[in-house]
């Protein structure tokens, strides 16, 4: 997950990608690091790239690449 800039109208594009977030489960990483990472750059967006009056929200662009909803690391 990270800021990959902003789009035409200034708004900070997030790119989070999912085959990524698989990979790094099957490597032992906890769920719990990645939410920690996911709210640090989400704070990260809000702190230092809304403007309140004038850019207010952002983009959240989500790469599934080849995936379903089915396979996507959700945990219950």
């Amino acid at each position: 997950m990270y800021v990959a800039g902003r789009d035409t109208k200034f708004r900070p594009i997030v790119h989070m990608d999912i085959p990524r977030v698989s990979i790094g489960l099957k490597q032992g990483i906890s769920i719990n690091a990645l939410g920690y990472v996911g709210v640090f750059v989400l704070e990260l967006v809000k702190h230092y790239m809304l403007v309140p009056g004038q850019v207010e929200n952002w983009v959240l662009l989500v790469d599934l690449e080849k995936k379903s909803l089915s396979d996507l690391p959700i945990m219950v």
